[in-house]
């Protein structure tokens, strides 16, 4: 530094450097007489060190997680411990990724800057998440466990006015950058955004029911809605965010454009399936209520007949203050009731099908027609083939081809119960006199050698 200090053409490019700071004229007068400004200024222009000061920052950062982590967290469990080394190890294989394929960043001050942000954001992101594991062990442990959910509530709206601030500097960034970089900038910090909300509800919801005398009738309808707008909030933000680098990136057949366009099937694939699931809970409460009011299966019990038999929920274990008779007698919660049939369609106890009239009328919906065309396609095996030819690609791809054929449920018919025993009594009835016959002849067969 000091060689270059006095080199007159190093010295110059110093003061212009000043010179293009949009200050006041007395401030640039300052740090173009300062000492630490000129070492500031070596710093970042020298390869060496600008790498040197990458790797710093990380390093501290990462150091600064781990302090977070074993202050709030505490020692990880096995499945908390893999997940973070899998998150840990996915996000820095995505980010750069992205920095280099997406983005194609060439100048090392850019470099810089995009890997300190995706640093700080990872940080933040492996956090949440943590947060989000450790919210999954709480709800199933035993115990008191206030303070370290306090701990992490109080994380957790740190992360929350962090992120908030990030979005604000998004949006200051795409005003002055373009909106395409602030629209990068801001994606991580809307899905940290909505994370941390999601967990500081969950949290929040689990403290009051934890601490609360009266039992929450509505917990479970609420903590679905809240897992089902959260998730579908942080997956569609994703699912735009990896769109937008899809078409930044041009759309052309590169190694980054397929790793955008399978995470985008993955995206696409968890939202079908939380509306699925949201799909199957409504279901579920529509056809509880309707077998409630139409033909009173599942009657609410009274609470004067709860009292008088002192009994307990056997999903949850919980006392009944409110709860559904099923036909076969068994009392359980509504909300207990209802997560156990988005699963199940009989009864925890006792095994009863609950299927109803959703078997029947699917019976009725199926006509002779049906039937024979589930017959031919029981009767005809079903073939898959696939084929990839590689070298359209490239030559030293191989080619090959994969053929599955499968006859399930082939020359099989329905039979009823009756039918089936039925059949048996047949066979029983064949294989007796099949026994009756080989006896008389071998009965025969000695008579005959004893005459002889």
């Amino acid at each position: 530094f000091q060689t270059v200090r006095y080199d007159e053409n190093w010295e110059a490019e110093f003061h212009e450097r000043i010179k293009q700071i949009n200050i006041s004229t007395e401030t640039k007068g300052w740090l173009s007489g300062s000492v630490f400004a000129q070492i500031i200024y070596f710093l970042f222009s020298d390869q060496m060190y600008v790498w040197a000061v990458v790797n710093a920052i990380c390093c501290s950062l990462f150091v600064l997680v781990r302090l977070v982590q074993t202050f709030i967290f505490g020692r990880l469990n096995t499945q908390e411990q893999m997940n973070f080394n899998s998150r840990l190890g996915n996000c820095m294989f995505y980010k750069f990724v992205f920095i280099f394929g997406i983005l194609s960043v060439q100048y090392l001050d850019e470099l810089l800057l995009w890997s300190v942000w995706f640093a700080f954001i990872g940080s933040l992101q492996l956090l949440t998440e943590l947060a989000s594991d450790r919210f999954k062990y709480i709800t199933s442990a035993t115990g008191s466990v206030s303070a370290n959910v306090a701990k992490i509530l109080a994380l957790l709206f740190t992360v929350l006015l962090v992120s908030i601030a990030l979005v604000l500097l998004s949006i200051v960034i795409g005003s002055k950058l373009g909106i395409n970089t602030g629209a990068f900038l801001a994606a991580e910090c809307l899905t940290l955004v909505f994370r941390s909300v999601h967990d500081i509800v969950r949290y929040l919801s689990h403290l009051y029911h934890v601490q609360s005398d009266n039992v929450w009738a509505s917990r479970s309808a609420f903590m679905h809605y809240t897992d089902f707008v959260f998730e579908l909030l942080v997956l569609f933000t994703d699912f735009l965010h990896h769109l937008h680098m899809l078409v930044w990136c041009n759309i052309f057949l590169s190694m980054a454009s397929l790793m955008i366009c399978v995470q985008l099937k993955h995206l696409y694939m968890e939202i079908r399936k939380n509306l699925r699931r949201h799909q199957n809970y409504m279901r579920v409460v529509r056809y509880i209520n309707e077998e409630s009011w139409r033909s009173f299966r599942y009657p609410l019990v009274s609470g004067e007949e709860l009292r008088s038999r002192d009994e307990i929920c056997a999903i949850c274990w919980d006392q009944l203050d409110s709860a559904r008779r099923l036909p076969c007698k068994h009392m359980f919660h509504n909300w207990c009731l209802r997560s156990w049939l988005e699963q199940e369609t009989s009864c925890p106890t006792c095994r009863f099908s609950l299927a109803g009239r959703r078997s029947e009328s699917r019976e009725r919906v199926q006509t002779p027609g049906d039937e024979s065309t589930v017959r031919f396609r029981r009767n005809h095996p079903v073939n898959h083939f696939f084929h990839f030819d590689g070298r359209r690609y490239a030559r030293w791809l191989p080619s090959f081809s994969v053929e599955v054929t499968h006859n399930l449920g082939r020359n099989e018919t329905f039979t009823s119960p009756d039918t089936s025993r039925h059949i048996t009594n047949i066979a029983g009835v064949k294989q007796v006199s099949c026994m009756l016959l080989d006896n008389k002849t071998e009965w025969r067969g000695n008579c005959g050698s004893a005459v002889g």
